[in-house]
C-alpha cells in the first residue's frame, strides 16, 4: 500500500520500497544528453579522487552506477519524499495500471470559483471582448490550476487580470495573488497593465529595488527578487496565504528558482502562462506539469491571424554567398554572422529597403558587439535616428527609446535578446532577424513578438537568412524555415543573391 498525502504544491508518499521504486516509474524521464551528463560526473569524480583505493573491477562497477543514473531525470525528492501535485493524476493512473494499492489523503483547498456565464472581462477599463480570452478565463476558473498555452498575442496578462477580477467579483474579496516574471523590465511592464485593468485593487512590485511586502493584493515579483526574500517571515506569511499564483513566460522559469518558489506557495490556483510550451521534449514537459498541471486552454498563431487579431507574416529568407568556414559553431558564428561582410550588408541592404517605405524597423542581434556594429554601419549609410537596446540599457532608456519608436521618431530600432520575451510593441512594422537561432521556443518567440495586430494593412514584413556559407548555420537557417512552415501563417520566399 502507497499513501499519497496531497497538498497544494507538493504531494508526499510513503510506502514499501519495492511498490515506491515502481511509482519512481512514472515519475522518470529518459535523458538524451546522459552520454555527456555521466562523462562529466565522472571526470569530476576522479578529479577529485573518489576512484583512489578502488581496484578495477569496484571502480568500473562504480562508473556503471554513474551511467545508469544518468540516464534518467527524476521528478521525485528522496530528501522530502515528494513531488509536485501536477503529476498527481500520472501518478495515480500507473499506480492503478500496476495494480498497486493507494491511498489519497487530499489537502488541496477547495476555491468555489465557476467560469459559466462569464461574458466580459471585468476591468475598469473599456477593452475589446475577445471570445479566446472569455474562454480560457472560464477554463481557469472551473479547473483551478493548469496552463494556458496561448500565442505570443493572445493577452495572456489580461487573461490573468480577468481571473483576479472575476474572483473578486464570486466570492467579494480581492485574492492575494502572486505573479511571477523573470524580468525587472517585464515586471514593471506588467504591474501597469494590472494598474489599467484592475483599478482598486490594492497592487504592488517587488523587484527593481522595490523589496516591501504587502499583507493583501496583487504581488508582482520578479523570480530573482522572490527568491531573495523567500527567508524573510513577511513574504512567507503571503505565500501561505496566497490564493494565486501565476508564472508568465512559463517557457524561460525551469530553473531550480522558480521551483523552489512554486514547491513554498500555499496558492490553490496556479497558472503556467506562455506561448512555446514544447510538449515533445518530455523532460521540460514533465518539468512544468509537475509545477502547475497539463495544458487547459490552447490558441495557436494561425487561430489569432484568422481572426484578425495577429498581422500576417510576409517573409523573405535571403541567401547568404560568402566564403565558406569550416569551425566550430561559436567560431562560424562570429565569423558567418557578427563580423561578416557580405551577411551584414544584406542585413543593412533589407534594413534600408524597408526604412525606404517608411516601415518602423526592428533588427534582431544576439552580440552586443553586432548590435553596435550595425548601428555604425546604417549610420553611415542611411541619415536616419537609430538606436540600440540591450540588457544594459537601463529601464527609463529603454522606454524612451520605444516611445520614440513608436511615434516614428526613431525609425531603426536594434535590440539584442532582451526583446525575445515579453517586450510589446505593436508599432514594429517589419522584423530583420539579423540574429539567425535554431531554438523552437526561441524562433517563434522573436516571431511572436511582431505579430501585434497593425492599423490598416494587418501585415507583417520579415527578412531572415538562409546561411550557405556554414554547414552550422545553415542547418539552423533551415529550421528555422521548417518553423515558419509549421505555422501555416507566413507567405515565404526564398531570395536568390
Amino acid at each position: 500500500m502507497i499513501t499519497l498525502d496531497v497538498y497544494n504544491a507538493r504531494t508526499f508518499f510513503e510506502g514499501p520500497e519495492p511498490q515506491l521504486e515502481i511509482m519512481f516509474e512514472a515519475l522518470c524521464v529518459e535523458d538524451k544528453n546522459s552520454f555527456w551528463k555521466a562523462k562529466g560526473t565522472i571526470r569530476a569524480m576522479a578529479m577529485r579522487g573518489a576512484f583512489e583505493g578502488m581496484d578495477e573491477e569496484e571502480k568500473d562497477d562504480a562508473i556503471k552506477k554513474v551511467e545508469e543514473e544518468a540516464k534518467w531525470v527524476k521528478f521525485y525528492d528522496r530528501r522530502t519524499d515528494s513531488f509536485g501535485s501536477g503529476l498527481f493524476k500520472r501518478v495515480r493512473k500507473h499506480l492503478k495500471l500496476q495494480h498497486i494499492k493507494c491511498e489519497v489523503l487530499d489537502h488541496r483547498q477547495k476555491v468555489r470559483t465557476t467560469g459559466e456565464g462569464i461574458r466580459r472581462l471585468r476591468f475598469s477599463d473599456k477593452v475589446d471582448v475577445r471570445g479566446e480570452q472569455i474562454s480560457a478565463v472560464r477554463k481557469a476558473l472551473s479547473r483551478g490550476r493548469g496552463i494556458l498555452h496561448c500565442a505570443t498575442n493572445f493577452g495572456k496578462t489580461e487573461v490573468a487580470c480577468a481571473i483576479c477580477a472575476e474572483y473578486n467579483h464570486q466570492r467579494k474579496e480581492f485574492p492575494r495573488v502572486l505573479f511571477l516574471i523573470h524580468r525587472k523590465s517585464l515586471a514593471v511592464q506588467t504591474m501597469k497593465r494590472f494598474q489599467k485593468h484592475l483599478e482598486g485593487f490594492p497592487i504592488q512590485m517587488i523587484g527593481a529595488g522595490k523589496k516591501e511586502i504587502p499583507d493583501k493584493g496583487i504581488l508582482i515579483a520578479t523570480t530573482q527578487t522572490a527568491n531573495i526574500v523567500l527567508r524573510r517571515a513577511a513574504f512567507r506569511r503571503f505565500m501561505e496565504r496566497c490564493n494565486i499564483l501565476f508564472i508568465d513566460e512559463f517557457h524561460v522559469n525551469k530553473a531550480w528558482q522558480i521551483s523552489r518558489i512554486v514547491a513554498q506557495c500555499a496558492a490553490p490556483m496556479r497558472f503556467g502562462l506562455s506561448g512555446t510550451i514544447d510538449k515533445e521534449n518530455k523532460i521540460k514537459w514533465m518539468h512544468y506539469k509537475g509545477m502547475t498541471g497539463p495544458i487547459i486552454a490552447e490558441t495557436r498563431n494561425k487561430e489569432l491571424v484568422d481572426l484578425g487579431r495577429s498581422a500576417k507574416p510576409i517573409i523573405r529568407m535571403v541567401e547568404v554567398h560568402a566564403k565558406k568556414l569550416e569551425g566550430t559553431y561559436a567560431e562560424d558564428y562570429r565569423l558567418g554572422v557578427v563580423r561578416n561582410r557580405v551577411r551584414n550588408r544584406l542585413v543593412l541592404s533589407e534594413t534600408i529597403r524597408y526604412v525606404k517605405k517608411n516601415y518602423r524597423t526592428l533588427v534582431t542581434v544576439s552580440r552586443i558587439a553586432h548590435g553596435k556594429l550595425l548601428k555604425r554601419e546604417l549610420e553611415q549609410a542611411i541619415d536616419v535616428p537609430i538606436a540600440f537596446i540591450s540588457g544594459g540599457t537601463s529601464l527609463w532608456q529603454r522606454e524612451k527609446v520605444i516611445k520614440l519608436f513608436e511615434k516614428g521618431r526613431i525609425p531603426v530600432l536594434i535590440a539584442s535578446p532582451i526583446f525575445d520575451v515579453g517586450m510589446d510593441v505593436p508599432a514594429i512594422e517589419a522584423w530583420n532577424n539579423a540574429a539567425g537561432g535554431k531554438g523552437w521556443e526561441l524562433v517563434l518567440q522573436r516571431l511572436g513578438r511582431v505579430l501585434r495586430k497593425k492599423k490598416g494593412r494587418n501585415e507583417i514584413y520579415v527578412t531572415d537568412y538562409v546561411d550557405m556559407h556554414s554547414k552550422h548555420l545553415f542547418s539552423h537557417s533551415v529550421l528555422r524555415l521548417k518553423y515558419y512552415e509549421k505555422e501555416k501563417i507566413a507567405k515565404i520566399r526564398v531570395v536568390e543573391t
